[in-house]
């Protein structure tokens, strides 16, 4: 039977902490203020559900929702708004829904009824 020889190398361990530049910093807060004005932008749409205005806002805020780039981390909160408000009107199928196609869409998940 061969004889195996095991040897173990001991590195000491260093916490590397890499030093942010400061154009890592301001990309930083500007993805901290956008995250902030799309919580605002969702807030404004909850708090529009079920008003005689809500069709036309929501179509406002929705784009305004787009040129912040929110994505898909926003779906959730979009089905929780709908959820919270079961009798309330939001379009045919409303901008909210086309939003949500749109984002499935960009990804390829889209699918044709042809």
């Amino acid at each position: 039977m061969p004889a195996f020889t095991a040897i173990f190398v001991v590195l000491p361990l260093h916490k590397v902490v890499p030093l942010q530049s400061s154009a890592e910093k301001m990309i930083k807060q500007k993805t901290m203020e956008e995250n902030t004005m799309i919580e605002e932008l969702l807030n404004k749409l909850s708090a529009l559900a079920g008003t005689d205005d809500f069709e036309y806002e929501s179509e406002k805020i929705m784009e305004q929702l787009q040129d912040e780039g929110a994505g898909f981390e926003i779906v959730e909160k979009l089905f929780t708004i709908i959820e919270n408000h079961p009798l309330d009107d939001f379009g045919m199928p409303g901008a909210m829904v086309h939003y949500i196609m749109s984002l499935l869409c960009r990804k390829g998940c889209c699918y044709s009824s042809n």
